[in-house]
């Protein structure tokens, strides 16, 4: 979620455990309510003094559920707030976490997370063949 404009809980007993952003108010599966404030380990957050709805992740983690990087959340938010155009407020940045512009366009596109996983496939086969020669296990 970095570089998009919600909370990632810094400013909060909960940094990097749950997401959210006022916008998301009164939307289905965004009910968790945080309140960023500064503090000595986030001394301006995003969204300071704000009520912020969204999703208290730690809700997965006791469950073998997550296997991989759930993009499906960071659709379901983009889908949700009331001005899109306004949730990827960092693109350069964005893409750079993400490595390409590529994930930012496909979300915006409409894409699901199945077409958005199968769209790596290739380079991961590609990755996956040159590393076999490295490997020392089976």
């Amino acid at each position: 979620f970095e570089g998009t404009s919600l909370s990632v809980g810094r400013g909060t007993e909960r940094p990097f455990e749950v997401f959210g952003h006022p916008d998301l108010k009164r939307k289905p599966g965004f009910e968790y309510r945080f309140k960023p404030v500064s503090s000595y380990g986030a001394k301006n957050p995003k969204l300071q003094n704000q009520e912020c709805y969204g999703r208290d992740l730690r809700a997965y983690a006791d469950t073998t559920r997550i296997k991989a990087f759930e993009i499906q959340w960071l659709i379901e938010a983009y889908k949700a707030m009331e001005s899109p155009d306004f949730f990827i407020t960092k693109n350069r940045w964005f893409d750079i976490l993400a490595g390409t512009d590529e994930l930012r366009k496909q979300i915006i596109a409409g894409k699901s997370e199945a077409e958005i996983r199968a769209s790596w496939k290739n380079d991961l086969d590609a990755f996956k063949a040159m590393r076999k020669a490295y490997l020392i296990y089976k």
